[in-house]
This record gives C-alpha cells, sequence and structure tokens, in this order.
C-alpha cells in the first residue's frame, strides 16, 4: 500500500511543523503570502491621526480626508477597484506618453 495523501501531500508533511517564513499553501497550487501589515508591492500606506486636544471631530475628520487624499490611498483604490489586463496597462501607458510628447512638441515650437 501507498502512503496516504492529503491535497498532494503526504500526511508526514502535514503532521510537520510549518515554517513561519513560508507562504501559506491554501491547495491548487496557489501562494498566497502571509500578511504581515505592510503592503509589500508599493510600501506602507498607512495614515495616522493624532487628535489634538481642542479639535472637534469634524475638524479631525478633514485633517484626516486631507491626509488620505495626500497619501495616494484613495487615488491607489480606484486604481484596483477593478483588474486590469497587463496589456490593457501597457497600452494605457503608450497613450498617455504619447500625449505627453504631443504636449511637449506643441509647447516646445
Amino acid at each position: 500500500m501507498g502512503v496516504a495523501r492529503t491535497r498532494g501531500r503526504s500526511l508526514h508533511s502535514a503532521t510537520r511543523p510549518r515554517d513561519p517564513n513560508r507562504p501559506i499553501d491554501k491547495g491548487f497550487g496557489q501562494f498566497i503570502p502571509r500578511d504581515r501589515g505592510t503592503n509589500h508591492e508599493s510600501g506602507e500606506k498607512m495614515v495616522k491621526l493624532m487628535v489634538r486636544d481642542s479639535e472637534t471631530i469634524q475638524e479631525a475628520v478633514r485633517r484626516f480626508r486631507k491626509l488620505v487624499e495626500r497619501s495616494g490611498i484613495k487615488k491607489e483604490m480606484r486604481r484596483r477597484e477593478h483588474y486590469q489586463k497587463p496589456s490593457e496597462i501597457r497600452r494605457r501607458q503608450k497613450i498617455q506618453a504619447e500625449r505627453r510628447n504631443k504636449r511637449a512638441r506643441m509647447l516646445g515650437r
């Protein structure tokens, strides 16, 4: 008889302690990286706001909105709202570059 297997792994490997630095295997060959509290793609994007003693809630919310806007979180959220194929991203970047070049030629003359 062979060794019993679970999701492509032997029983022995399923009972072994897991390496904490290795990504979690969710089956079907898809690896989900562990959450370590930061966004590794674009760096940390956390906004921290310390409410002042003499500050009203409305002022604090207004300041928070400005911080979020300046940090680029809203822009990033809008960009990631829908999946874009890599070819679509390249096409969009190419169009933007053409517009920049056209504008530079128009202003340069």
